[in-house]
Formats: C-alpha cells, sequence, structure tokens
C-alpha cells in the first residue's frame, strides 16, 4: 500500500473510534450516579468532627460534571473498541513474535494503569482527611463540587499514569538503550526520584499518603530489575546455545 493508502486507512481508524466513544459517552449517562457516589464516598467517610460540604458556584457545574463523569466513563468503555481498531491497523506490519510482544505490552499496560487508578482512589481516604483538618473553627467548609471532581481525577489518573513507568523502563530495556545493570546501579537516585513524583502527585503534604503511592512505585521499581534481568538472561540463552552448537572448539 502506498502512503496514502495507509493514510486513508488510519482516518478510518479514527472515525471509527470516535464512532465508538460517541456511543459509549451516551451510555455513560447511566453510570453517572454510581460514579459520582463513588467519589462522594471519601468526604461522606470524614466523619462527624469535620463536615465537608460540596456545592455548585456556577450554573454550568452541574452540566458539566455530568458530561465530564460520562465522557470518561465513555473513553473506558470505548477503549477496547479503540485498541482493537488499532490493532488491525498495525498488525499487516507485525511479524508474528512482535505480534505476541505488542499483545502482551497493551495487557500489561491496562493492568498497570488501573492498579494506579485503584491506588489513587485509594489515596482520597487519607488525603482528604488531612486537607480538611486544616479548616478553622467556625468556618464551614464548602467545597466546589466542579473542582473536587478535577482534583479527584487529576489525582486517579495522575497515579495511573505514574504506574505505566516501569513497562516504559522494560521497554527501554528490550530496545537495547538501557541495562539492568544500569537500573541497578541508579537505585538509590530512582528511589529518591520516585518519593519526589510521589510528593507532586499527591495533593496533600503529609508523610502518609506519599509513603501510600511511593513504597508501592519502589517495589514497582524492584519487580522492573527483575523482570529485566530474566527477560535478559531468557533471550541471551539461545544465543549462546546456538553459537555453541556453531563453533564446538570455542568450548575446549
Amino acid at each position: 500500500m502506498s502512503f496514502w493508502e495507509h493514510l486513508e486507512e488510519f482516518r478510518w481508524v479514527l472515525f471509527k473510534s470516535a464512532g465508538a466513544l460517541m456511543v459509549t459517552t451516551l451510555l455513560g449517562f447511566v453510570f453517572i450516579p454510581r460514579l459520582l457516589g463513588l467519589l462522594q464516598l471519601p468526604i461522606k467517610r470524614l466523619g462527624n468532627q469535620v463536615v465537608v460540604e460540596l456545592v455548585f458556584s456556577a450554573p454550568m457545574d452541574g452540566f458539566m460534571i455530568q458530561f465530564k463523569m460520562a465522557l470518561l466513563a465513555g473513553v473506558a468503555m470505548a477503549l477496547p473498541f479503540m485498541l482493537y481498531f488499532l490493532w488491525g491497523f498495525i498488525t499487516p506490519a507485525l511479524h508474528e513474535r512482535e505480534r505476541q510482544v505488542a499483545g502482551s505490552v497493551a495487557a500489561a499496560a491496562v493492568v498497570l494503569f488501573l492498579l494506579g487508578a485503584a491506588l489513587g482512589y485509594g489515596l482520597l481516604y487519607f488525603t482528604l482527611p488531612v486537607l480538611a483538618s486544616f479548616g478553622l473553627e467556625g468556618v464551614r467548609q464548602l467545597w466546589n463540587y466542579r473542582q473536587y471532581i478535577d482534583f479527584c481525577f487529576a489525582l486517579i489518573l495522575g497515579t495511573g499514569l505514574v504506574f505505566e513507568f516501569p513497562l516504559v523502563l522494560l521497554i527501554l530495556v528490550k530496545l537495547g538503550f538501557l541495562s539492568v545493570a544500569t537500573l541497578r546501579r541508579v537505585r538509590p537516585y530512582a528511589v529518591v526520584v520516585i518519593f519526589v513524583v510521589s510528593a507532586v502527585v499527591t495533593p496533600s503534604t503529609d508523610i502518609v499518603t506519599q509513603c501510600a503511592l511511593g513504597v508501592p512505585l519502589w517495589l514497582l521499581y524492584e519487580a522492573t530489575i527483575w523482570v529485566a534481568a530474566l527477560m535478559t538472561r531468557n533471550s541471551t540463552e539461545p544465543n549462546d546455545a546456538s553459537e555453541t552448537a556453531t563453533h564446538p572448539e570455542s568450548q575446549e
């Protein structure tokens, strides 16, 4: 196929993806009450000592919140279809082994993102009580509902994206831009960077919330080193065996 034919195929991928997103976004309005209930639950768990009320401060806040929730639910539901359309576009250019590796990478990316997003939602139960504790006596805490939703999704999506970093390291190792020895050598600096990123991603300033994100990321880094070592060892063993079979006199 020529360049313009490839471009035409990719244009149809975008059209089909946009169509799937429109349909799933309309379906996403069905899940709005449940999603909003999940995001309001951390505030309801604050207890009787700290009372926080969510309020609208603009006429369009209610509509924008519901539209954003429906869009995010639509993206989550349309993602498998979008990946399927994209997969059909790039598959003809891949070898059989590359298809297996790409499929594993895509599955790992989805799993890591969901784990990070789940952790980000759990961090709301640590972060919100700390932020609410800074309130002054006699002053009501009226939080803007739209800003609160933006705050929740910034934390959830931020932790989800940060959890993709180990996969990026494994891809760099696979491509030869990084080595296992380098990952081990820079481990002390990596730990410092991990906790700095944890402090930036988590809006709370308490050490407990930052460690709740930093420690899992540290463990993921250690797991990345172990997987990278296993991956490189498995990739070099066949080469060593074939070299031995080709030059048996080198063992003498």
